[in-house]
């Protein structure tokens, strides 16, 4: 290549050059001249290689970026229809447990009424006086009965707090998968937005340095793990409340027949008991008029024995007057003849006629206070026996006609199934 001419001396006036210079300057800007056109002619040849594949890349890229957001879109549209039906089914669960809970509250505030009527009638029975204060089946059927309430009411109570933890676990789960569902439907939202766009959008703008934001609250396999792991989760629960409405249908239709069958067996004990007193207080009768009986016939025997000795009295004068009269013969005519003598052993016959009456009417008295005292005796035992039979027939058995426990709950859930628990009486 040619020097090229100093720039000081092309610009200095007056400066002579000579041909062999000037032909050497015309060859060099020549020359540049021609390089640069090769370089022109590669950057354009490289521009439009560039351009054309820049362009098909680009566009490319954008096609497959909105493939890959169509996929996703689809990908979040099934995910959220597998939540939204995983959450139907719980919100189903739900319904249906919280009327298993509305069923066992019930058995719950049902089973008090058979307690009461229990209670009530041990309270009443306290009121029996005299022997009748006994410690009999009636008494031991119904304290059994009791606990046997008791029992179940602390059953109902422990599965009534596992139903309220059940539950609190399942409206969790509900919620885990609301949210989800709703951050699905938010990013498929914010993906079919993006799928849409276009270059000519008029919604699109340049956002300098966007792609250093980070991304990484999940990747794919998280992302759908998250999701599978909430079905998983909302699946076992539900398999769970079902395991639990199962103990609430078993423990009501056990506790109804268990308290049932304590029920019928303290009213067969209280009306044997009802029946044993009837039948004493029938025997308690029959003794009294057996007495009445028998004081009227003591009556009259006293009467009697008190009528002989009265009539003693005629011959005891008769017998004394006789020997008062013949005291009176005089000298050797007081003699102890026959007459004197037999009329000494009609006096003494007489005297101890009289001492064995006096002594049998007072035995007969004695058997007449005793015979009274025996009814006295009998009559307060019989008012003893119309007490308990008021307390055990009136207040008891009259408390105790029919079983005061209902199975059934009204139902008001319109999602749910009526629910019924049907207790097999024929089992009985």
């Amino acid at each position: 290549m040619m020097g090229k001419i100093p720039h000081t001396a092309q610009c200095s006036e007056g400066v002579q050059f000579t041909h062999q210079e000037w032909t050497n300057s015309n060859l060099d800007h020549f020359h540049n001249a021609e390089a640069s056109r090769h370089v022109a002619e590669r950057i354009r040849s490289e521009a439009e290689i560039l351009i054309s594949d820049r362009n098909s890349k680009t566009t490319l890229a954008q096609l497959d970026v909105s493939a890959k957001l169509s996929d996703r879109v689809r990908d979040i549209r099934e995910w959220r229809e597998e939540l939204t039906k995983e959450r139907e089914k719980l919100a189903e669960e739900i319904d249906h447990l919280t009327e298993a809970r509305r069923h066992l509250d019930y058995a719950g505030q049902q089973a008090k009424r058979p307690l009461k009527v229990c209670q009530d009638c041990l309270t009443a029975r306290e009121e029996r006086v005299g022997i009748d204060q006994v410690k009999d089946l009636v008494e031991k059927n119904l304290k059994k009965e009791v606990a046997n309430i008791q029992k179940y009411q602390q059953k109902i109570k422990i599965l009534q707090e596992k139903v309220h933890r059940q539950l609190n676990e399942l409206e969790e789960r509900r919620d885990k998968l609301d949210s989800d569902a709703e951050l699905k439907a938010e990013a498929r939202l914010i993906d079919h937005k993006c799928q849409a766009l276009h270059n000519n959008a008029t919604d699109v703008a340049l956002h300098s340095g966007i792609e250093r934001v980070e991304q990484a609250a999940s990747v794919p396999a998280s992302w759908r793990e998250n999701s599978q792991t909430n079905i998983r989760n909302s699946f076992a629960s539900r398999e769970v409340s079902q395991e639990i409405r199962d103990e609430i249908d078993t423990l009501i239709n056990e506790a109804a027949k268990d308290m049932l069958n304590h029920w019928t067996n303290t009213n067969r004990s209280l009306q044997e008991r009802i029946s044993e007193v009837q039948e004493t207080k029938g025997k308690i009768l029959s003794h009294i008029n057996l007495v009445d009986r028998d004081v009227q016939d003591m009556d009259t025997l006293i009467q009697r024995l008190r009528d002989t000795k009265l009539a003693k009295q005629g011959p005891l004068k008769v017998a004394q007057t006789r020997l008062k009269q013949r005291s009176h013969r005089p000298d050797i005519e007081s003699c102890n003849d026959p007459p004197h003598n037999k009329l000494l052993d009609e006096v003494d016959q007489l005297r101890d006629t009289v001492l064995l009456l006096d002594h049998k009417i007072t035995e007969a008295e004695a058997a007449r206070l005793d015979l009274l005292s025996n009814r006295q005796r009998l009559e307060e035992d019989m008012r003893v026996k119309k007490h308990s039979l008021r307390i055990d027939m009136e207040k008891c058995l009259t408390l105790r006609m029919t079983f005061p426990f209902n199975i059934r709950c009204s139902v008001t859930s319109k999602r749910v199934e009526r629910r019924r628990f049907r207790l097999d009486m024929s089992e009985d």
